[in-house]
């Protein structure tokens, strides 16, 4: 029996893969019951379970649906996933209207069962790069209807570490502001914020599931799991990335925090006020649609510009990330700079399949970050040159947005020219500048097999020749 489990584990769980969200077991036995009439639901993430990921990553879904897929996934991918469809929910403020929701298309591009005998499917979901560092809704359109997981994917910053704060169950809800990525608590605690932009809560007690958190495993929960027992895909977790296992972090918020930030708006001026009474910073988002430019006078704060939408969009607007250290002040106005005037250049052109190509602004200011898509997969958002290696042969076409210091923003569009990699001295590539190569696309392979043929040795029907 226990070969047959690990058996299990090795097809449902390729030996190497990995997830870049911060869930890497969610044993069977620990999912919700279904109870009643088969639904579809959201399993993870879930209340008291929410999803973490970098932007620029993967997050990794698990749904429950009402029946079995048709046809199976893995076997006919492309059919299995043309319906299903995913979107990142995430809110900012506006002065006029208070807050507002961003959507954030994101493609599914890989659907596969998550355990033996078990409706529940692992749907995986690229995070946009530029996405802003904040809290999500995930809604998830599938062969079996939707789901909607409220306020329970939070992105980080590429490369930070997930902070975690405990608030006193006797006091009040804390501040959405607080610079807090999740909070541990009951699901049940009346001091668990329910803004919807504030951090998502962790309820230890109530789930079985281990979480990577800085590089170490972090197991909650025990259960016994039929198929897969729970230790086992631990071990082989921690045995597959390298991780070491240890006790979830506590960590208490401070005893004070201060009121919301101060704002208001005269015109097209907006202004922010931190109080200097403040115990620590305060972090919000704010919906910018200044078409060209803004001036900024900041003073103990820092901000951050990111696309707040899918690029390609006319008249793409911004969202300014805000951190706001006590007694910070932000005004933010209309400017009259020129319009950026930058380019994208990608070099090698042409660049072998599998090759690295380099992707950067031409004549752009300092400091001027770009967002680019390259595929559904692939994403970026980068102060420096990109690099991005494409395997499928073509024309493949680069949407991307620089956008300055300043808040001024371009669209930018360009082409990566992918050729099949070289091989015994010829080349096959099926366009070029897209127009059809077609003498060299068989005369090359032709003269590359009469290259590698040699002499026949002489001989008769009956065998060779003996002197």
């Amino acid at each position: 029996m226990r070969t047959i489990a690990w058996l299990l584990l090795v097809l449902v769980v390729p030996a190497g893969a990995r997830a870049d969200d911060w869930l890497v077991v969610a044993p069977s036995c620990g999912h919700p019951a279904p109870g009643g009439t088969p639904r579809l639901s959201l399993v993870y993430p879930r209340p008291g379970l929410p999803a973490v990921v970098h932007a620029g990553e993967l997050l990794v879904a698990r749904v429950r649906l009402p029946t079995p897929l048709t046809p199976p996934p893995g076997t006919q991918q492309p059919r299995a996933l043309s319906k299903w469809h995913a979107e990142l929910i995430g809110r900012a403020r506006t002065a006029e209207t208070g807050m507002v929701e961003l959507h954030h298309a994101a493609g599914v591009v890989d659907v596969r069962p998550d355990g033996p005998q078990s409706l529940v499917y692992r749907a995986t979901i690229p995070v946009p790069a530029w996405l802003a560092p904040g809290t999500y809704d995930l809604q998830v359109e599938t062969p079996g209807g939707s789901a909607r997981a409220r306020a329970l994917v939070r992105v980080l910053a590429q490369g930070a570490v997930p902070r975690l704060m405990r608030w006193p169950a006797d006091g009040e809800a804390p501040p959405w502001t607080m610079p807090v990525d999740v909070w541990l608590g009951d699901a049940g605690d009346g001091a668990i914020p329910n803004d919807p932009a504030a951090a998502p809560y962790l309820d230890p007690t109530g789930v079985v599931a281990a979480l990577r958190i800085g590089g170490r495993l972090h197991v909650l929960g025990d259960c016994s799991d039929r198929y897969l027992p729970y230790a086992e895909q631990v071990a082989a977790a921690i045995e597959r990335e390298g991780l070491k296992r240890a006790a979830l972090p506590a960590a208490v918020a401070p005893a004070s925090h201060g009121a919301s930030p101060r704002w208001r708006r005269e015109g097209e001026r907006v202004a922010l006020d931190w109080g200097a009474d403040a115990s620590g910073p305060a972090e919000l988002d704010l919906l910018w649609s200044v078409d060209r430019a803004a001036r900024i006078e900041a003073s103990n704060a820092e901000l951050r510009w990111h696309p707040a939408g899918r690029l390609g969009e006319d008249e793409l607007p911004l969202v300014a990330k805000v951190v706001l250290q006590p007694g910070g002040r932000v005004i933010l106005q209309p400017g009259s700079a020129a319009p950026l005037e930058v380019g994208l250049g990608v070099r090698p052109r042409p660049v072998a399949a599998g090759a690295p190509a380099s992707v950067a602004l031409r004549g752009a200011p300092g400091g001027t970050r770009v967002a680019l898509r390259f595929d559904e997969r692939r994403t970026a958002f980068s102060t420096a040159p990109v690099e991005v290696a494409l395997r499928r042969p073509g024309l493949r076409p680069v949407l991307g947005l620089a956008i300055a210091p300043d808040g001024r923003r371009q669209a930018v569009r360009g082409d990566i020219e992918v050729v099949t990699a070289r091989s015994g001295g010829c080349a096959v590539s099926p366009k070029a500048h897209g127009r059809p190569r077609v003498s060299w696309f068989w005369l090359c392979p032709l003269a590359c097999l009469l290259k590698r043929r040699g002499p026949r040795p002489r001989g008769n029907r009956l065998g060779p020749q003996r002197r």
